[in-house]
């Protein structure tokens, strides 16, 4: 102890409070009492009494005295104190405002004005708002302290000062009791100055205040921190207020100072040394008095021998580290002697008991290494070898425990033992190598020298080592009840269950096994800031039984649940609370999930200057299934806003829903720097969340738009309508009872994430007004205008989001155009798109159409009374190519998603969706009906539609030559017009370019329509690419244009003869057949068909041949055409006088129809129908023409026998191929055979062969037999068998399955009908074979047919031996003895 120099001013260390005014010394030097604490007076500062600039101040309301101000006595200058001199003047002059409001992303608690940082299902964590103006001002520089909750006061130290400030007030800069240090530090990088809080005396509720200065040893105290504040305390005897750690080694220093009692402290020393130190002698005044621990028993040294070494190896240490790993004092209620335990880094436990006094005894000294290993070996057992074992911190297990927290505790029954020689302990102790640290929690219990283990708990979420060189050591605190140990390192913050897990099937068979089940463990991390840091810490705890808070009335914090505070550098007081204690007791004890690690860095690290940090600081301990499914539930309770720092009522519903989008780009931005890798459903989930939400803040501005566009008697908008209408069960309703009755606002807070709802249902609200007749034409044109809006908005609105965001949520790979994926196939395993439901597209679909029934109704713009008014019309019309353009996109994705993904009703409907998109060019160019062409043709190309291209580009085409057409134009507008009309052309030149033939042919179509071929030879002009010409050559209707086309610009005569020869032989009418098939062979000989091909070449060889035989072709089809002339002028007489042609084929019919029984009725049908083709001048098919031959009658008109078959038979010789040809000529054959009456024939009784020959003449067979060898001699060079015998001709066209003639389309039981008529014809045939002898006949009328026409060819050729004719010459009948009638066909028809 000293005594100070009287006439020194610079005295002990004092401080005053910021606002009390000093008080003038008196002459005589003289100390004026200490006032007494009733009679003490608020702070004040010098600034004060500072006249505030009367131009700049403040009204006095909004005024904070700063309450930091130091009143200084002189004290030893040092480098340190000059350094901070600048920043401490002018803090000495600021002047505060009050506080800002929190912004609205701040949540604060009810009662302290804190700012919420964390919250989980266990824990909130919070920064307290008081905090000194210094300290807030000076955030880098070193400084430590410590949080007594037993007073209610923090205290922060520096190299030069102290400050102590009420921690919980509820004012951001709180009272402040600042302290000058009088033997500040010398250099900067000195350990900071230690100190702590004494507790009250007698006189005062206040605390004191000692700091040690750990290198020069001084030690200061202040009684009580608010008696420092008054001048006068300068003059008080200074005697027991200041001293020095006696006996200090030389780089020996204090490391830590430790609360023993009400007055007492243990000082740690570098050198593993500890000391008794108390600031108030045995009546409680002031004095300080410092006794050395002894270490052994009996020894007094102030060495260690047996734990430390000899005082060498101490003076060793003091230069190097401690080997002290923490020491602590029992905190026991009861009155006398404190217990004292020192744990030492390498695992040795040294207890004393100490008097108030400083005496001491030593109660334990044990080695606890090998046991604690043992016990970690249980919960680690991959312990290495070559892994450092060190003792961090310990703490005493709290007594007194309520007995439903001793029970739910694990630790030993040690926990309901109060007894002060037992020594009950946690340890925290750590494992290390150079990467990382495993820590764990291990129970000690000490009595005597016996030791005993009990719980050991690893801690598996913190294994970054203890930092070395932090300012504050790792702190292991256990506060009651108990049941959660927090520890506390430098930038991070453990809280870590040793509750009893509840009795389960999986926590036996562990228990079985010796191990212990898991429980909650969680960690609170700093960001990695160099300037954040935790320097100090704190415990509040419920008090226990016979505890009396020391803390002043109004400082006290009434704690309900464990805390550890923390004095974090740059940020303040942190407060980290159990939020419910008991639950770790319970049956359902909180769990870490992955919820709540997303609720946090969601909702809390969205704020920028929270100084937690949520991500990218470890490992999840979760599957990336658990966090995307905790990922899905967390968007959808913000879309809902179930999440509690969510205002429910707020003033703002577009800073709300701002707020809401902001915590949905913080949670995908959080899932992607930890990498988690979500499937592509919860992807598209998350983005579709996004996107509502997103929606629903454009759709809170149409709603505010929509409102500032009506008048003030009409506040109902389709967005409020929209809700009203929705379903109860679809929406959440607003509870009257508590006073909600916005509806809208409610929706909006609760139901975005039933946009796929709203949507369609904005339809239905304007269908339901308009089918009810709840408004007027004006007011439901109102209605769809802002509807339109709102679907459109809306949908295209997140398309476009959702393509602007495909790699924020890791779907940049998909393929999106327009918002939709562009294959059907990756739609597979996808929820339903919300932008196309059913729902909504069907919704769409009919909005577009009654916008379409409206503007047809009502555009152009009327000017009525009650009409509609002309700019919402004009608004809606315009809108109306982005409603159509959505409507398309909304389509094309509803049916993309049912196709791979869809039930038996989604498939349904996306059929009717394609049906409407088939229609597509129909719902493009709606548009021209309004005026629209220009947006017309922009979604024909977007959605590449060449029938609407041709039809706008065409239709802008004729409407502009309309114009330009128009008498009395003015001449500047017919320029304009002209311009316009050659722009248009260019156009139409440009899309063949682009899209090719597809819409060539469609604008071609369009334009042969309007304008006939001339138009379409005229844009052929700028045809490079031959798209006229293929438009004309493919379609067989147009041949007859096609081969003009083909000689006039083509130049292609081979190409025309094709042409013409096709159109030929698909005429209708015989007279223009037979002029299309000899211009056909007109071109053919003009081609070069028919004469010696010119060069030897393949390919001209080829022509050539190719070229003749189409000419044999044509030259057959017109055979067949000359064929049918030579009939119709046949049956002609008959029918010429007719009036018409029904009348005419009546004629015909009772002229030449033969008699058919009326059960074969079907044959007189057919023939009718060939005769009514005939008089109408139809070109007839071979196979009709073969059957109006071989069915009618002609003989009474000069036709000569024979001639009708003969021609029947050419007919299958030139029109028909292959089986076809051999049928018909059985046909004919059997007909022919069956025309004549041979039972007559066959009669020959008592006739001479000449009668005989002359009845067989007469038959139309033999007469067909004559023509046949005739023509055959005539045609030389070909070998045709044209006869066929009676027994050929039996059977043909008897089945109904074989193909008829031309009836192959015709009904089964017609098919039946001319199959029984065919048997018929058979039956008579086989009768006259049967009983008629048919067959021989035939041949004999085939050999007297032969015979004569050898008879005629020699008469031929003895006429030209004697210089005559050598054709053929009829003989009459007479040759050789037979008389023989026949046909004579003139050489040219042939």
């Amino acid at each position: 102890m000293f005594s100070p120099n009287q006439n020194n001013q610079s005295g002990p260390a004092m401080a005053t409070r910021s606002r009390r005014r000093q008080r003038p010394v008196s002459s005589d030097n003289s100390l004026t009492q200490q006032p007494k604490a009733k009679r003490q007076r608020r702070p004040l500062t010098d600034s004060t009494f500072v006249n505030p600039d009367p131009q700049n101040a403040q009204p006095p309301e909004m005024l904070e005295v700063k309450n930091d101000k130091i009143a200084r006595l002189p004290s030893h200058p040092d480098g340190i104190e000059n350094a901070q001199a600048l920043a401490t003047k002018s803090m000495r002059r600021e002047v505060a405002v009050r506080p800002k409001k929190p912004k609205q992303s701040e949540r604060t608690s009810k009662s302290d004005g804190s700012v919420e940082l964390a919250r989980s299902s266990a824990y909130a964590v919070s920064k307290l708002i008081a905090l000194p103006d210094r300290i807030r001002a000076d955030s880098t520089g070193r400084q430590h302290g410590a949080i007594d909750t037993s007073n209610g006061y923090g205290l922060c130290l520096t190299h030069t000062h102290a400050l102590v400030w009420p921690y919980a007030g509820p004012t951001p800069s709180p009272e402040t009791f600042a302290f000058t240090l009088p033997y500040p530090s010398k250099h900067a990088t000195e350990p900071l100055p230690l100190g702590s809080l004494v507790s009250a005396g007698t006189s005062t509720e206040e605390p004191g205040l000692v700091v040690v200065m750990p290198v020069s040893g001084k030690i200061s105290f202040w009684e009580h921190i608010s008696s420092a504040a008054t001048l006068d305390f300068i003059r008080q005897q200074r005697n027991g207020v200041e001293d020095t750690v006696p006996g200090l080694f030389s780089g020996e220093h204090v490391v830590d100072i430790t609360k023993a009692d009400t007055a007492g402290f243990i000082l740690s020393l570098s050198s593993g040394r500890l000391a008794h130190l108390s600031v108030r002698d045995g009546q409680g005044k002031p004095s300080i008095s410092i006794q050395f621990l002894q270490s052994t028993w009996g020894q007094s040294s102030g060495a260690w021998p047996n734990v430390f070494g000899s005082i060498r190896n101490a003076l060793k240490s003091a230069v190097s580290r401690s080997d002290i790993a923490a020491v602590r004092v029992n905190p026991s209620s009861r009155p006398g002697p404190k217990n004292v335990v020192a744990a030492t880094k390498a695992g040795r436990l040294h207890a004393w008991r100490v008097q108030r006094a400083g005496h001491h005894e030593i109660i334990a000294n044990i080695d606890a290494r090998e046991s604690i290993l043992m016990g970690l070996q249980s919960v680690l057992p991959t312990i290495q070898s070559n892994v450092d074992f060190e003792v961090v911190d310990f703490t005493y297990v709290p007594r007194g425990i309520e007995g439903r927290y001793t029970d739910a505790s694990r630790l030993s029954q040690a926990l309901t033992v109060d007894d002060d020689s037992v020594q009950h302990l946690l340890l925290l102790v750590s494992l290390s190598n150079k990467r990382q640290s495993q820590f764990a929690l291990v129970e000690v219990v000490v009595q005597g020298e016996t030791l005993e283990v009990g719980m050991v708990r690893s801690i598996s979420s913190y294994t970054t080592p203890v930092n070395p060189s932090a300012t504050a050591r790792a702190r292991l605190c256990l506060p009651r009840p108990g049941l959660v140990a927090f520890i506390v390192f430098d930038r991070a913050v453990v809280m870590a269950s040793i509750a009893a897990p509840p009795e389960t099937p999986d926590s036996q068979i562990q228990g079985e096994n010796h191990i212990l089940p898991a429980t909650y463990e969680d960690v609170v991390d700093l960001r990695n800031e160099e300037s954040l840091e935790i320097v100090g810490s704190g415990v509040e705890e419920p008090l226990g039984p016979g505890q009396e808070p020391e803390a002043p009335r109004s400082h006290r914090v009434k704690i309900k649940n464990p805390t550890v505070l923390l004095i974090i550098r740059g940020v303040g007081v942190v407060r980290v609370a159990l939020t419910d204690v008991d639950k770790f007791a319970s049956e359902k004890p909180p769990e870490v999930t992955a919820r709540n690690k997303l609720d946090q860095a969601v909702i809390f690290g969205l704020k920028d200057d929270n100084p937690l940090i949520f991500e990218g600081r470890r490992e999840i301990p979760f599957s990336d299934v658990e966090i995307g499914e905790a990922a899905l539930d967390l968007s959808n309770d913000i879309l809902a806003s179930n999440t509690s720092v969510l205002t429910a009522l707020p003033a703002s519903i577009e800073m709300n829903l701002r707020q809401r989008g902001s915590y949905l780009d913080k949670l995908m931005s959080h899932l992607n720097a930890q990498k988690v890798k979500l499937d592509r459903r919860t992807k598209w989930q998350l983005l579709f969340n996004a996107e509502k939400l997103n929606m629903a803040r454009e759709l809170w501005k149409l709603h505010e738009t929509f409102l500032g566009e009506r008048p003030n008697n009409d506040r109902k908008t389709v967005v409020s309508e929209v809700i009203e209408c929705i379903a109860e069960e679809d929406k959440k309703n607003p509870d009257r009872n508590v006073g909600e009755l916005d509806r809208a606002r409610t929706w909006f807070v609760n139901d975005t994430g039933r946009m796929e709802i709203f949507v369609p249902w904005t339809y239905q609200m304007i269908k339901h007004y308009h089918k009810e007749h709840l408004a007027d034409d004006p007011a439901l044109t109102r209605f769809l205008y802002e509807g339109v809006h709102v679907f459109y908005e809306i949908l295209h609105g997140a398309l476009e989001y959702r393509q602007r965001n495909l790699n924020f949520y890791g779907l940049g790979a998909e393929d999106v155009k327009n918002g939709i994926l562009s294959k059907q196939a990756d739609y597979l395993g996808l929820p339903e798109f919300w932008t196309s439901t059913a729902f909504v597209t069907n919704n769409l679909f009919r909005l577009n159409q009654l916008c379409q029934m409206w503007l047809d109704t009502y555009y152009p713009p009327q000017t009525a009374p009650g009409s509609p008014s002309s700019s919402l019309i004009e608004s809606l019309r315009n809108m109306m190519p982005s409603l159509a353009d959505q409507l398309i996109v909304t389509l094309t994705e509803s049916i993309s998603w049912a196709e791979p993904n869809g039930d038996e009703e989604a498939l349904i409907f996306s059929e009717k969706c394609k049906s409407i998109l088939a229609d597509l060019s129909d719902l493009i160019l709606k548009l021209k009906d309004y005026g629209l062409w220009d947006d017309a043709l922009r979604l024909a190309e977007k959605y590449v539609s060449v029938r609407a291209l041709a039809e706008l580009v065409v239709g802008q085409i004729k409407e502009l030559r309309s114009q330009t057409k128009v008498r009395g134009l003015e001449a500047r507008k017919a320029v304009e017009m002209n311009n316009r009309l050659e722009e248009k052309k260019r156009l139409f030149t440009e899309y063949m370019d682009r899209y090719g033939a597809s819409f060539a042919f469609e604008a071609y179509r369009l334009l042969l329509a309007y304008g006939g071929i001339q138009t379409v030879l005229e844009f052929a002009g700028s045809d490079k690419k031959g798209f006229a010409t293929m438009f004309l050559r493919n379609d067989d209707r147009l041949g007859k244009i096609s081969w003009i086309n083909d000689i006039e610009r083509e130049h292609d005569l081979d190409s025309a003869a094709k042409t013409l020869i096709g159109v030929g032989q698909a005429e209708d009418q015989v007279w223009n057949k037979k002029i299309e098939l000899s211009l056909g062979k007109l071109t053919l000989l003009a081609e070069g068909a028919g004469a010696e091909a010119e060069g030897n070449s393949a390919l001209v060889r080829s022509k050539a041949a190719r070229c003749d035989n189409q000419l044999a072709q044509v030259e057959n089809d017109l055979e067949v055409v000359r064929i049918q002339d030579q009939i119709y002028q046949v049956v002609v007489p008959a029918f010429q006088d007719a009036l018409d042609d029904v009348a005419a084929v009546e004629l015909a019919m009772q002229t030449f129809s033969p008699k058919i029984p009326k059960k074969y009725k079907v044959l007189s049908d057919d023939l009718q129908e060939d005769l009514f083709h005939l008089v109408t001048h139809k070109a007839m098919q071979p196979l009709s023409l073969i059957n109006l031959l071989t069915l009618i009658r002609v003989d009474d008109y000069g036709v000569e026998p024979g001639f009708l078959f003969f021609q029947a038979l050419r007919l299958a010789e030139l029109g028909l191929r292959g089986k076809q040809r051999e049928d018909a000529r059985r046909l004919i054959w059997r007909r022919c055979y069956v025309r004549d009456d041979w039972t007559k024939v066959n009669y020959t009784e008592n006739m001479s062969d000449q009668a005989v020959l002359s009845k067989l003449v007469e038959t139309q067979p033999y007469c067909t037999m004559v023509a046949c060898h005739r023509h055959h001699l005539k045609q030389d060079d070909k070998e045709i068998d044209y006869i066929l015998s009676p027994e050929a001709c039996q059977g043909v066209y008897t089945d109904p399955n074989v193909e008829v003639l031309r009836w192959e389309d015709d009904d089964s039981t017609l098919l039946e009908k001319r199959a029984e008529a065919m048997r018929w014809e058979d039956a008579q045939l086989r009768k006259y074979v049967e009983k008629n002898q048919l067959s021989r006949w035939a041949k004999a009328a085939w050999e007297s047919a032969k015979r004569e026409i050898m008879d005629e060819l020699d008469v031929a050729t003895a006429n030209g031996a004697n210089g005559g004719p050598v054709a053929l010459v009829k003989v009459n009948g007479q040759g050789n003895g037979h008389v023989v009638q026949s046909v004579e066909v003139d050489d040219d028809e042939d």
